[in-house]
């Protein structure tokens, strides 16, 4: 009895001191919760650090004092001796254990200036919509390759590689569907660009001939022939712009421009055929389809990654600026690919190919006629004399 009696003493004694010290541990308010383990990311080489968007000094873990699992980190690369950002991601720390990241590529190369960041195969990584590029002066451009995964698949051309969209951007002017702003962090200016997804990034210099970025005909513009005969379009790989004309609009879209503005490549709705111009090539339509030709479409220079466009209502002789050249011929998307080059209409069209050269050309033409004319004339006078004094 008296041992009961002092077993049940010694609980009570136990249970009084628990309540005193506010629970074991000290958490306060009674018995501590479960303990939660520090969580981290893995997987990652040792030249990326992960830090806290809310707190850069703080690395990328997960305690559980947070409100959320989900976390949003923002990260570095280290090249050379300097660590550069290169964008913000969210990571989910929901999950047991620690956070393998092994399959995400970040990596930034400063010597070339591009930075990649795909994180498409990675579950536990989201909400990724903003990367940074450091600003390289004298820089004018930046290219865009969506889905490029790899430093190999991003800089200029890249659209030829498998699954890679290509986008050029002005961050001083034309941004298209993104958008660019200028920040300074850890004295490293940078063009932070919003509204991204599974990218490489490249700045480089266009020469654009004027000195400064072009005002980019934003894509899905009318050029309306019933107001305006003359008008200019100023496109970028991919836009797609619509010509009005008698009250029904007819689309075209800009395919491509060669990296070396070399040729644009143009698909025509209403025609359904693609077309390959060289600088100064052109083509006359019949829109409506009625034996009467209502549009010429110039491609008036090429500067990649952007091609200068001259729209023009149709009018017997017309000479934009005196600078016409030569009609070309639908080329098929092969043709396009393999570069072949052909061009229609009369022979003079492929016989003159500039102003100057017109005139040289014609005069040599003529120069070589008259001699052919004397040369048989005299020969064919000496035929008939031969002929005449034999009889």
């Amino acid at each position: 009895m008296k041992l009961h009696f002092l077993i049940l003493s010694l609980v009570v004694i136990m249970a009084s001191s628990v309540v005193a010290l506010g629970g074991i541990g000290g958490g306060g308010g009674g018995l501590p919760g479960p303990i939660v383990p520090v969580k981290k990311v893995v997987g990652v080489d040792d030249s990326i650090d992960m830090v806290l968007a809310s707190d850069e000094t703080v690395s990328l873990v997960y305690n559980g004092t947070t409100s959320t699992s989900k976390l949003s980190a923002v990260i570095k690369v280290t090249s050379g001796s300097s660590d550069y950002r290169i964008g913000k991601v969210n990571v989910d720390f929901s999950a047991l254990g620690d956070v393998d990241l092994s399959d995400m590529v970040s990596t930034f190369n400063a010597a070339d200036n591009v930075a990649v960041l795909d994180i498409s195969e990675e579950s536990e990584a989201s909400g990724m919509n903003i990367m940074y590029l450091p600003r390289v002066e004298g820089h004018n451009a930046i290219v865009i390759c969506e889905g490029a995964g790899s430093e190999a698949n991003t800089g200029q051309g890249c659209s030829a590689n498998e699954g890679v969209t290509e986008k050029v951007i002005y961050p001083n002017g034309y941004t298209g569907d993104y958008t660019v702003t200028s920040v300074v962090i850890d004295e490293i200016e940078y063009w932070q660009i919003s509204g991204i997804s599974g990218t490489g990034l490249q700045s480089y210099f266009v020469n654009l001939g004027g000195g400064s970025e072009p005002v980019i005909t934003p894509t899905g513009k009318i050029i309306d022939l019933e107001k305006s005969t003359f008008e200019k379009v100023y496109a970028n790989s991919g836009n797609e712009y619509v010509v009005r004309f008698n009250g029904v609009k007819y689309n075209f879209k800009i395919n491509g421009v060669e990296m070396n503005s070399e040729y644009v490549s143009v698909y025509f709705l209403s025609e359904e055929k693609t077309y390959k111009f060289h600088k100064d090539d052109y083509q006359n339509f019949d829109l409506d389809k009625d034996g009467e030709l209502d549009m010429v479409f110039l491609v008036s220079d090429i500067v990649y990654p952007q091609a200068e466009i001259t729209i023009s209502y149709y009018t017997e002789g017309i000479d934009i600026n005196n600078i016409y050249r030569k009609s070309i011929s639908e080329k098929t998307e092969t043709e396009i690919k393999e570069g072949i080059s052909a061009y229609s209409g009369t022979i003079w069209s492929r016989f003159f190919k500039s102003d100057v050269e017109s005139k040289k050309d014609l005069m040599w033409f003529f120069a070589g006629f008259v001699l052919v004319v004397v040369f048989f004339g005299v020969l064919g006078g000496k035929i008939i004399s031969k002929i005449w004094h034999a009889n």
